[in-house]
């Protein structure tokens, strides 16, 4: 018996029913089925396929084409554009059943895709890269040889991206590698091989440049396993969870490859004596809720000088209780489900291992939605104020701005730290204490532009602050004559 659900899709189900792969220069449907669920409510989405290790290898064995000059690359990120917008309706609602996202939020995230293709050609103006002036080899006689540093392109960049943003993130690795020089194999998540297969679809109606994009929807180990073992594949471009970035480094690492990785974050915020507390949580509430909770910089845990923090606390739960939670494609719904039930299970858990917070508020799973929830005054060395939530829950503890510094620094995923005050003075020192390489004065850190420079947290070390652009490629240093390295410098910058 055919749902309701699956009648309600257009003709461009019997597409996705297929599940489709874009690698060696054409769409496949070649691999094991696999049967997609909605996160909202657990019924058939769609089916894909997954590819197996040989046709994963095969996909970056073929990506060694000839690499399209700048020009060619815009045009063709405006037909992509013109293709994923034919297929706008269907993208915006795959896209709330495999995220569980609220439909003001989930439009947010697909229509950024769009903007993000509209200006990135002047996105790319605004970010070129900085000329660097040849430094003499001598400098007492400052003749014969010189030293230059250009940017090179990795000739192969591999990225997984993760299912919060699977394929808007797909969309920016795409146009961000095309733009370097890169070829690109992209492996979203599963869950969202949907929207994706749709992706895969629109660059095949593009008119992509042959031999430099692949799309493959297979397992994440098959992969990695694949990419390690491809002598070309250069540059693994890792965003997920926080439980396997460490792993992904290493391996790079023993075999030979540059990594990059971005995990889930775990953001802090501070409030300030002169910031307004109505202010601030209204800012705070939104922070935590938003893409219910689950983006890398949601807004996990506020410092707040603790003869305020009763009356935050009062106008947290207020703002908490007035949320609607359900079925995120109801009007007036706030918060939908997360990914799953142990994800959910999971950020209790991490509420319940700590003996010195209390519960204020929420604390409540049904399936995989669980209600907003804060805690209050837990230590400093708990693992809810090191490590943070994937979800809407939130931590408030009482200290003073002596101590911010202490809390700051046993953040072990800093990826965004938030101050809300005015005081210029208390800007400055934030700005020294904190380890995140994104901070943000008196604005709401949950929301992201498609053009942010972006950079991993602390402990990864291979993912500084960069735009995008520039992400897949490094600096190399060039030794020859002065003369020959100017000229070497403009190709390089052409």
């Amino acid at each position: 018996m055919v749902s309701s659900k699956a009648l309600a899709f257009s003709d461009e189900r019997a597409i996705l029913m297929q599940g489709m792969n874009y690698f060696g220069d054409t769409l496949s449907t070649s691999g094991e089925p696999r049967s997609l669920l909605s996160v909202i409510d657990g019924e058939p989405l769609a089916s894909t396929t997954i590819a197996q290790r040989a046709a994963v290898q095969s996909a970056i064995e073929h990506l060694q084409g000839h690499m399209p000059d700048k020009p060619a690359v815009f045009a063709f990120l405006k037909r992509l554009r013109t293709q994923l917008y034919a297929r706008r309706a269907n993208l915006l609602r795959l896209h709330q059943e495999e995220t569980g996202f609220n439909s003001h939020d989930n439009t947010d995230a697909v229509e950024g895709i769009f903007d993000f293709l509209d200006h990135f050609e002047a996105y790319t103006t605004l970010t070129g890269q900085t000329l660097h002036a040849p430094t003499p080899h001598d400098m007492a006689s400052r003749q014969g040889r010189a030293m230059c540093l250009v940017q090179k392109a990795a000739y192969l960049v591999a990225v997984m991206v993760p299912q919060n943003a699977s394929i808007g993130l797909a969309v920016i690795a795409l146009a961000s590698a095309l733009y370097g020089g890169s070829r690109v194999i992209i492996r979203p998540s599963l869950q969202c091989a949907a929207s994706c297969s749709l992706l895969a679809e629109a660059i095949a109606d593009s008119e992509p440049p042959h031999g430099v994009i692949a799309i493959v929807h297979c397992s994440a180990k098959d992969f990695l396993d694949s990419v390690l073992a491809a002598p070309h594949a250069e540059l693994i471009h890792y965003i997920g969870s926080d439980r396997f970035a460490s792993t992904v480094l290493a391996q790079a690492f023993q075999h030979g490859k540059k990594a990059l990785v971005d995990g889930e974050g775990n953001g802090m915020l501070a409030v300030a004596d002169d910031f307004p507390l109505e202010s601030a949580a209204n800012l705070i509430c939104d922070g935590v809720t938003r893409f219910n909770g689950q983006t890398c910089t949601s807004i996990n845990g506020v410092m707040i000088a603790p003869h305020r923090l009763v009356a935050l606390q009062d106008a947290l739960v207020e703002r908490f209780s007035a949320l609607q939670l359900g079925d995120p494609r109801t009007d007036g719904v706030s918060i939908g489900p997360l990914f799953s039930r142990s994800q959910a299970d999971l950020m209790l858990q991490r509420c319940r291992d700590s003996t010195s917070a209390s519960l204020v508020y929420g604390g409540h799973v049904e399936g995989s939605l669980i209600t907003p929830t804060i805690m209050v005054n837990p230590k400093c060395r708990d693992t809810m104020v090191r490590e943070g939530f994937f979800g809407p829950l939130l931590w408030l503890a009482g200290v003073s701005e002596a101590d911010w510094h202490t809390w700051l620094m046993a953040n072990r995923f800093a990826l965004s730290d938030t101050l809300l005050s005015h005081d210029e003075r208390l800007q400055v020192r934030f700005v020294q204490q904190s380890r995140a390489g994104r901070i943000c004065f008196n604005q709401d850190p949950s929301i992201e532009s498609m053009f942010e420079p972006w950079g991993g947290y602390a402990p990864a070390a291979s993912n500084p602050v960069s735009h995008w652009v520039h992400k897949y490629t490094y600096p190399v240093q060039l030794d020859d004559e002065p003369s020959r390295l100017k000229s070497m410098n403009r190709h390089y910058r052409s």
